[in-house]
């Protein structure tokens, strides 16, 4: 009987590093998430190896089993950004794999769309947000955008989290065929963690230092209900740091909302089993981890703008403003004035995510489409 080659999958994603080693300083959100929890689940069927980018680490190291090769600093220079395609390219060669992976919009989507091209390897893009789909990146990011667009049209196969935006890439590249765009959501280890309703004292937001998370509607729903305590945790972003001081100070005058500068993604999911509920205000998502996690706490949720799939409202496993403040803020007073009411969400949330987001069940799904590609 002939021996079964074990398949080899690289996953490309030039901030996933400080998932890797939580001294590391490279910024994550989403999408370094989704391929960190990828490449965990991975590993059990597939021989993984992950490009990210130089973050002062060794050239390769060997971490959970997972090879890990360094490329390029991300910081801009004129004849760094020469080189990004020959170390970029240098580093695909070395992993010599079947099938290459990455997530997160940007021009490196490109480059490794035409490596796998020239060396005729598969390679799938999985989107992180709607602006991958729906042409806002490539519109705002000039030759990066043209670059990843290149990427889009070059992938062998593009996998969304959210189903709504297989349509939006359809709408946006009526070119790019139907059977090339599929659906397999986040994953994440789910724990099923004892919790303890009575350590549930606040509520939470969780996210980056950007604009577009909307951090001062955080501070304004606090504001408005002076009798509840929140807590706020936003790492800076070394492009907003104005926006990171400036939501910092705000959240000082108010007697009721914890500032916390950040924290690592290791040490995250205390925060939200504390929790009584989690609030998102950002203007565009794709499927969030911070769902996920406070599914896993038995954390309802209360979205601002975001309903991917409707999931907020179709499962009960939160509230969801419709773009509207006061909306939210009235919808938030009543739910955890209701305890009837915030005992179903909470149950409602915790089954939607054991059913739906394990990556133990998911990697499977990511296996099948792997065995269909090679």
């Amino acid at each position: 009987m002939g021996r079964v080659r074990v398949k080899k999958v690289c996953i490309v994603n030039l901030n996933v590093f400080s998932l890797f080693c939580p001294t590391g300083s490279a910024p994550m959100g989403g999408a370094e998430l989704d391929m960190y929890n990828l490449a965990q689940g991975l590993k059990k069927y597939c021989n993984v190896s992950v490009i990210t980018g130089d973050w002062g680490q060794g050239d390769t190291e060997n971490i959970d089993g997972i090879t890990i090769y360094k490329s390029f600093k991300l910081k801009y220079s004129f004849l760094r950004a020469l080189s990004v395609p020959f170390v970029l390219f240098r580093q695909l060669y070395r992993t010599n794999a079947d099938i290459y992976i990455s997530s997160g919009a940007g021009p490196e989507v490109g480059l490794v769309s035409l490596f796998c091209m020239l060396k005729r390897k598969k390679y799938i893009y999985r989107t992180a947000s709607e602006i991958d789909c729906n042409r806002t990146y490539v519109k705002r990011c000039g030759f990066n955008g043209l670059l990843f667009e290149l990427g889009l049209f070059l992938s062998t196969v593009i996998v969304t989290s959210v189903k709504s935006h297989q349509i939006l890439i359809r709408n946006s590249y009526p070119m790019i065929l139907k059977r090339r765009v599929s659906y397999i959501p986040l994953g994440i280890n789910v724990t099923l963690n004892k919790i303890d309703y009575e350590k549930k004292k606040y509520i939470l937001w969780i996210a980056r230092g950007n604009s577009y998370k909307r951090p001062d509607i955080f501070l304004e729903i606090a504001q408005n209900i002076p009798e509840e305590n929140f807590l706020m945790i936003m790492p800076e972003q070394s492009s907003e740091k104005l926006l990171y001081e400036r939501t910092k100070n705000e959240a000082a005058g108010l007697r009721n909302v914890k500032f916390i500068g950040g924290v690592q993604f290791s040490d995250s999911q205390k925060y939200y089993d504390r929790a009584r509920l989690f609030v998102n205000t950002s203007t565009f998502e794709g499927f969030t981890f911070t769902l996920i996690q406070s599914g896993i706490a038995h954390t309802p949720v209360a979205y601002l703008s975001v309903n991917p799939d409707n999931v907020i409202t179709r499962f009960n496993i939160g509230e969801f403003g419709e773009g509207n403040i006061e909306v939210l803020t009235k919808k938030i007073k009543s739910l955890l004035k209701n305890k009837r009411l915030w005992n179903e969400k909470s149950n409602s949330i915790h089954d939607y995510v054991v059913a739906n987001h394990d990556i133990n069940k998911l990697s499977k799904k990511w296996i099948g489409l792997i065995d269909l590609l090679i």
